[in-house]
């Protein structure tokens, strides 16, 4: 969570901590960071952008995530 403070616009630091979200099962902050890798996905080394996909998947794909675009609410 430091890090993404001290560094916001760096994205694999926010996917790490989606990551961690996601292995504590912390739903709704998880989410968010999610969302926003996912707009930003090609800023993200390949293999980061892998593991992007396969986080998404475990809660649930982009159905479940229901990702808006920036701004929208």
């Amino acid at each position: 969570e430091e890090l993404v403070d001290d560094y916001p616009d760096d994205l694999e630091n926010k996917l790490r901590l989606a990551e961690a979200y996601v292995a504590l099962g912390d739903a709704e902050a998880r989410f968010e960071l999610l969302c926003q890798c996912l707009r930003e996905r090609e800023r993200l080394r390949p293999d980061s952008q892998r593991l992007l996909a396969t986080l998404a998947e475990d809660v649930g794909g982009p159905v479940e995530l229901a990702c808006q675009p920036p701004g929208a609410r």
